[in-house]
């Protein structure tokens, strides 16, 4: 028996209804995704503000000169203490950070750039690299992430350069503070910022910022410079750097000063339609 081709109108409805059921899945589906997404970016962004709230910063002195880069501002180091220089001295865990230490051992340091949003712990996880890149302080997953170190570096030795990741937010929070030292007005009162070490205070003086790709083969792949081999490969990276550079700050490094470089997105340069750009920051240690 011959079969009767199917009604228009009924096949115009299921077609509807199927593509109404589908987008009704996509919308319900974007919805959730949203909504958790603005859920957890809450919890990180409470997560962080009662951090902020249970830090006690030192007080310090106002910088306008670079001082001995080889001291420690470390009030609890007495010059005088008549201690066997050959006793390795125990570190002491400073007190500003002892809190938040026994909250989590991956921490390192905190970062501040005086006058910006940025104030917030440093992590590291050599085992577990860029474990902090969608996890914060708590290890919760968030698209925040954390402050975190490159796992190659040496925080306390310290490395040459010590590199430093951070998300670029667009409510101005983690290293989106940055954007500032695109414009040299910004640098001008901004040229100091405080990296302190779970044991040490120290502050930077910035050598530079600048942009680039983080596409292998299109761009300077700044974070790779951990230890120089050398002096002449010293001088190499501060040289590259300081031809990227948005302005000239008159500021520059030699051989055995210890630096810090700030890195997060940037989205002006952008490749294939997806943006992979990189905006750096580039300090060396004063105090």
């Amino acid at each position: 028996m011959e079969k009767k081709p199917m009604n228009k109108k009924l096949a115009k409805k299921i077609v509807y209804y199927v593509l109404l059921g589908f987008f009704c899945l996509v919308f319900i589906g974007s919805a959730i995704y949203i909504g958790d997404y603005l859920i957890r970016s809450a919890e990180a962004r409470n997560e962080y503000d009662n951090l902020l709230d249970q830090y006690n910063p030192p007080s310090r002195p106002v910088i306008t000169e670079p001082t001995d880069p080889t001291g420690s501002t470390d009030p609890s180091v007495d010059p005088t203490d008549p201690t066997d220089p050959t006793e390795p001295a125990v570190p002491t865990i400073l007190p500003e950070l002892q809190l938040f230490y026994e909250k989590n051992q991956e921490l390192v340091g905190w970062i501040t750039v005086p006058d910006t949003k940025i104030s917030y712990p440093v992590l590291q996880s050599p085992t577990r690299p860029d474990f902090y890149l969608n996890h914060t302080f708590e290890g919760k997953w968030s698209a925040w992430g954390a402050i975190y170190a490159r796992e190659a570096c040496d925080v306390f030795r310290p490395s040459d350069n010590i590199t430093l990741y951070g998300h670029h937010m667009k409510d101005g929070s983690m290293f989106a503070g940055l954007d500032g030292y695109k414009r040299k007005n910004f640098y001008e009162t901004h040229k100091y910022i405080y990296f302190d070490t779970l044991y040490e205070r120290h502050v930077y003086e910035v050598i530079c910022a600048f942009k680039t790709s983080a596409t292998y083969g299109n761009g300077y792949a700044y974070h790779l410079f951990d230890d120089a081999r050398d002096e002449a490969h010293f001088n190499q990276f501060i040289s590259t750097i300081k031809s990227l550079a948005y302005y000239e700050t008159g500021v520059t490094a030699q051989y055995g000063d210890k630096l810090i470089t700030l890195s997060t997105c940037e989205y002006t340069i952008v490749e294939n339609g997806e943006a992979v750009g990189r905006h750096v920051v580039v300090a060396k240690r004063v105090a």
